[in-house]
């Protein structure tokens, strides 16, 4: 084993980070593929597949470190222990995506009878192979969609790739580009005229053709702007969370956003509080929503806030259940209990968060780890999974299906929110993650369900950073992190569908098992052949 494969190998971990919010480096995303291809391609089986555990490690424990913050700062956990469970948990995620490339490193290691790596049917598998690593980690035990490489390309030259295959063909297209790189370096130019190099000449031209043609995607409409628009208010009050949830300080803080929504609600059509901004179950605050229904109501706006709610919702308006008293199943207090979001005022609707956060609103391994798990007590620890079919919320004549929080990280899950919206809503509490790099890593996510969606985003957070985002992905306005303010700006109703939203999603998974399928087949036959 060599020890400069080994440092090459989380070299290039680290890269993909850097490539990400909040660095915003994207050629390093290219030179962690070309590495990553490189110290595998020709390694044997078993090395290649160490290697591309040592890449994830490294990816993880770089660019996930933020989870450290929620089990220590806020579930209160000796350092020593949260950093022990920091790194079972990078070390599982690293093993799923190492497990992940095993069709690359089984195939293309150096095995007997199989020549010439850097050829083209070597570079398609290994992008195949990167996408196929990366939709199974967004899809596998619920899922982690982070640290995607197409990520990079949000602002980069192949962010025109996104409404036609989402993050993921931007991810393709990287991979490819790495692995490409790494095998002109190798031939060193010199034998690209022969008959055995052409189809990676064929692959380098094919590969350097996406990348000319991806800022020319982007200038296509792929939806049309609707002659309406509104004015939308963020209200970003910057509670701690060390105080957000004790009893005391719950009087305080309906009062600050109160008092941060006063001015907005004469000239915003639609004023927004984030992610369990109420700090209280719903129905124990029916009195306090039932005044902001009727204030936001005098003047035609709507206001959304999240809010954790216990139970079921037998209506589309949830003032009306409030009135009602109690929720379905609450009597006994064995109904589960949501994270959620509500509309007040000109608008209606309840929508309950269906994706939750590991460490933040579940515990991931927690039937294996017993008693240790228990001590973790975070306020939002057993949260209750929303319906997969729920009904958009009404923001007067508009309607949206919102994301909470970890939701906004699901590609396919945007899609089927932009199926139903004029625009894109997203709540979150980012202050789970501290001072860390989460909650930019999180804002560039929303960025590009923007635009692979081509919908404006609306981007509310407790502490930053809020922002509304336009169609093609740029952030038209933005919040500074950890501090108090309101969040002003307009968007526009946009109809139609991309590429992506119609249904591109499932055309990953296929073209993933076409290209693996056609690879490996053609190099089992090569083997064959060669015996």
């Amino acid at each position: 084993m060599s020890y400069a494969k080994v440092f090459y190998a989380v070299l290039a971990g680290v890269f993909v980070t850097l490539s990400l919010a909040p660095f915003h480096v994207w050629p390093l995303a290219l030179l962690a593929t070309a590495l990553l291809f490189h110290v595998t391609s020709k390694a044997g089986a078993k090395q290649a597949f160490f290697y591309c555990f040592l890449f994830s490690l490294a990816l993880f424990i770089s660019g996930a470190s933020w989870v450290y913050v929620s089990i220590h700062e806020f579930g209160y956990i000796a350092m020593p222990l949260a950093i022990l469970l920091t790194l079972l948990f990078c070390v599982c995620l690293a093993l799923i995506n190492a497990l992940a490339w095993l069709p690359f490193t089984l195939f293309c290691g150096a095995q007997p009878g199989v020549k010439d790596n850097e050829s083209s049917h070597a570079i398609v598998l290994f992008a195949a192979t990167g996408l196929f690593s990366e939709w199974l980690r967004g899809w596998i035990f619920s899922g982690f969609p982070w640290l995607y490489l197409g990520y990079s390309q949000t602002g980069g030259p192949l962010a025109g790739w996104a409404p036609i295959g989402g993050v993921y063909i931007a991810s393709l297209l990287v991979y490819l580009t790495g692995a490409v790189l790494t095998s002109l370096f190798h031939v060193r130019l010199k034998g690209l005229r022969s008959r055995a190099k052409r189809p990676l000449l064929l692959a380098a031209v094919l590969t350097a053709c996406c990348w000319v043609v991806g800022p020319l995607l982007l200038a296509i409409e792929w939806v049309k702007p609707q002659q309406s628009s509104k004015n939308v208010s963020l209200v970003q009050a910057n509670i701690s969370q060390h105080d957000k949830w004790r009893p005391e300080m719950l009087a305080n803080t309906l009062a600050l956003y109160n008092e941060m929504s006063a001015e907005e609600w004469p000239q915003s059509d639609l004023v927004v509080w984030p992610e369990a901004a109420v700090p209280r179950e719903y129905h124990a605050s029916a009195n306090f929503f039932s005044r902001m229904h009727t204030l936001a109501a005098s003047y035609s706006s709507t206001l959304v806030t999240g809010v954790p709610f216990r139970g079921a919702t037998d209506s589309n308006s949830p003032v009306s259940n409030a009135a009602g008293a109690q929720a379905p199943g609450s009597e006994q207090g064995t109904a589960q209990v949501h994270n959620s979001v509500v509309a007040l005022g000109n608008g209606q609707g309840v929508y309950h968060k269906q994706k939750l956060v590991p460490f933040g609103e579940y515990i991931p391994l927690e039937s294996m780890l017993g008693p240790v798990m228990q001590m973790i007590t975070l306020p939002l620890s057993s949260m209750g999974r929303g319906d997969k079919n729920q009904p958009a919320l009404q923001v007067q004549d508009w309607h949206t299906l919102p994301l909470v929080c970890y939701e906004i990280v699901y590609p396919a899950l945007a899609a089927k929110a932009a199926r139903q919206s004029d625009f894109l809503l997203t709540l979150s509490n980012d202050a789970w993650f501290g001072r860390s790099i989460g909650p930019l890593q999180h804002l560039q996510m929303a960025q590009m369900r923007a635009l692979e969606n081509g919908r404006d985003l609306v981007r509310s957070t407790g502490s930053g950073v809020s922002a509304i985002i336009d169609h093609k992905g740029k952030t038209k306005t933005a919040s500074e992190m950890f501090r108090a303010e309101t969040l002003r700006g307009e968007i526009v109703s946009r109809q139609g569908q991309t590429p992506w939203t119609a249904g591109g999603y499932w055309l990953i998974p296929l073209l993933n098992l076409l290209l693996l399928g056609a690879i490996v087949a053609g190099r089992l036959r090569a083997q064959k052949r060669n015996e």
